[in-house]
């Protein structure tokens, strides 16, 4: 995992079942590369970490393939509104 505000690098081990956890990450913007032997690396590039936050990226799959190929995929999440119930709506289209 690498920290895009600050450049540092923290690097962790899967358990059997392929869960991995970075504890007590301070609030920034964070990059996750996968490296297995006999498989593609992956990297999510656009991770956003909040103070006090859990995040999921939920499941990764590596593809069977020579180590140094990468796949990179990057998205930016969408800030959900909390502190209001008010409901935004698109205008309606003719």
């Amino acid at each position: 995992m690498t920290d895009k505000d600050t450049g540092g690098v923290r690097s962790t081990t899967t358990d059997s079942s392929g869960l991995f956890r970075f504890l007590d990450l301070p609030p920034g913007n964070y990059s996750v590369s996968v490296r297995a032997p006999g498989f593609k690396g992956y990297t999510e590039a656009s991770i956003t970490v909040e103070a006090n936050q859990t995040r999921d990226v939920g499941k990764l799959s590596l593809e069977i393939g020579n180590t140094s190929e990468t796949i990179t995929v990057m998205a930016e999440a969408q800030p959900i509104q909390l502190a209001s119930s008010e409901k935004s709506r698109s205008p309606a289209t003719s």
